[in-house]
């Protein structure tokens, strides 16, 4: 099935680092696999429709203000049934811009991004009740059901897009679900149900004789693709495969 990775130039060179990363590691390991701009999009040289699902993996320093002209064909796209996994910058345009979320909100906690660190310790995520889910096989957890992504001594840049729960309006898990329709895959490192860092917006008949596509949203500091220090990281696997069942389930 053609899958695609979207992305903010019209040349994969052109993409920041960890957009680069992101985009290098699918051409060369996820059979059947295009990369796509933005702006090949707008014109029309591109239409989504090709692909069953597209992968947009934006970082703080690839703002794609194109999305903006761009929003139809996106929204089209998902209306008719193709899949999205937006990860990193990519969970913001879950709002007004791509009219997937029923409250039209992005994420409402969003920080960091704008410089590097090293990870003093191993970063990860929590399962949050969705063990059994697909998004989950096969992937390694310790003995706190957290799922390790980077290893102390990776560059880090902390760029967080989660939701806080316990804000208002959300107020409570059951109120997150009914006002944005999704549901919480993943919380934080450390397990805290106030924080959604993974989600899923499943699909639903979205147009006469048409059901939506699904979208998975990835919004976790750990999950990084580019490491400036080079380390070994002994939790790559994790990513890879947490990435590849993603990809996999959104091509269903």
């Amino acid at each position: 099935m053609p899958k695609a990775f979207i992305g903010n130039s019209y040349e994969i060179e052109g993409l920041g680092e960890e957009a680069k990363a992101a985009c290098r590691w699918m051409l060369e390991n996820v059979p059947n696999t295009s990369y796509v701009s933005i702006q090949d999009i707008i014109d029309g040289r591109a239409k989504l429709d090709d692909y069953k699902m597209v992968w947009c993996h934006f970082d703080w320093t690839d703002w794609p203000g194109q999305l903006w002209d761009s929003r139809d064909q996106f929204n089209s796209y998902w209306l008719r049934g193709g899949s999205i996994l937006a990860s990193r910058d990519g969970a913001r345009y879950i709002n007004d811009v791509w009219r997937i979320a029923r409250d039209q909100q992005s994420p409402n906690n969003m920080f960091g991004g704008d410089g590097y660190e090293t990870l003093a310790n191993d970063l990860g995520f929590t399962i949050t009740g969705h063990e059994s889910h697909p998004l989950y096989k096969d992937v390694e957890t310790d003995g706190d059901n957290r799922i390790l992504l980077l290893s102390k001594g990776c560059s880090n840049t902390n760029r967080t897009l989660q939701w806080n729960i316990d804000w208002d309006p959300y107020k409570t898990m059951e109120g997150w679900e009914e006002r944005t329709g999704a549901k919480a895959l993943g919380s934080s490192d450390y397990y805290d149900l106030n924080h959604v860092t993974v989600a899923e917006f499943e699909p639903y008949e979205a147009l006469k004789g048409f059901t939506s596509g699904r979208v998975i949203t990835i919004g976790t500091p750990a999950y990084e693709w580019y490491d400036k220090n080079g380390v070994d990281n002994p939790y790559r696997a994790n990513m890879i495969k947490l990435t590849k069942n993603a990809i996999n389930y959104l091509c269903q």
